[in-house]
């Protein structure tokens, strides 16, 4: 919403300058009116149909990447970092992503601050257009927003978001110099050559996080988590197979809160990362 009396100063290009999105009163002491007018910059529930013909994306190179890590996911709730694939300084973009098999979904902010009206679950496909009207700097591996997605089944991510879906919103990024680039997303199945721990999401985290890990071979895996202090809070072990794994840590179960250090354990391997406990 933006107040009615505002003119755009290139009518061709919304997103020229600072759209003003607060009103400020000084001091309220009398009955005022204030006309305000609704913009949309989305269409992520699918209510405007420019071509009702040919709704197709076009199938051009992308110049920028949304990147997802393949994992297993399981029935019921699933969080799901979607990082960045380049380095980039962005307003905006928006894309839809076909994803099936879901009782619910929402997203959380990452590098960049998403909320609810910039996104939707219609007809299979989460649609979200994004914009802000200061320029965000992103760099290749930044996490751009999380989906926490409710599950009917267990499958691969990949069986759960299909790539193949060429219809849904434009996908496009809108960058700091005004320019319309072909945006792109890919799952990266990666290499399970080597012992490799993703990290924790969401981080910072209150009531859960989830460890994310591969593994080279099936085998035992140990968990140990000790605060800034060094102090032990929670250990875990148990035996995973080849590839995409996770652990799952409970608040409640640390009984400790703040900046903690985790230590994963294969074989002779040892990962080290942090994150931080909110609650």
């Amino acid at each position: 919403m933006i107040d009615k009396a505002y003119s755009f100063p290139d009518l061709k290009d919304p997103f020229v300058g600072s759209i003003p999105e607060h009103y400020f009163i000084n001091t309220l002491d009398r009955n005022m009116n204030i006309d305000w007018v609704g913009v949309k910059v989305g269409d992520v529930n699918n209510s405007y149909i420019t071509n009702i013909n040919n709704n197709e994306a076009e199938s051009r190179n992308a110049s920028a990447l949304l990147n997802l890590t393949e994992q297993t996911l399981y029935q019921g709730k699933n969080v799901i970092p979607v990082y960045a694939g380049s380095d980039l300084e962005m307003e905006g973009f928006q894309i839809s992503l076909p994803i099936k098999d879901v009782n619910g979904i929402f997203l959380t902010s990452g590098n960049i601050a998403i909320t609810e009206e910039q996104y939707a679950l219609v007809n299979g496909k989460l649609n979200i257009a994004w914009h802000q009207s200061q320029s965000v700097d992103i760099r290749k591996g930044d996490i751009l927003f999380f989906i926490h997605a409710d599950l009917k089944v267990e499958d691969k991510l990949s069986n759960i978001m299909l790539t193949v879906d060429q219809k849904g919103l434009r996908p496009e990024v809108y960058t700091s110099e005004s320019e319309v680039i072909k945006l792109g997303w890919r799952i990266d199945r990666g290499q399970t050559d080597a012992f490799t721990l993703y990290g924790n999401t969401p981080n910072p985290w209150s009531n859960e996080t989830t460890i994310n890990f591969a593994l080279p071979e099936d085998g035992n895996v140990s968990l140990k988590i000790r605060d800034i202090t060094g102090r032990l809070v929670y250990t875990a072990q148990s035996y995973f197979a080849k590839g995409d794994n996770i652990f799952k840590v409970s608040s409640d179960a640390l009984g400790a809160s703040g900046i903690l250090f985790y230590d994963l354990t294969f074989g002779k391997e040892v990962k080290t990362m942090k994150m931080l406990n909110i609650k």
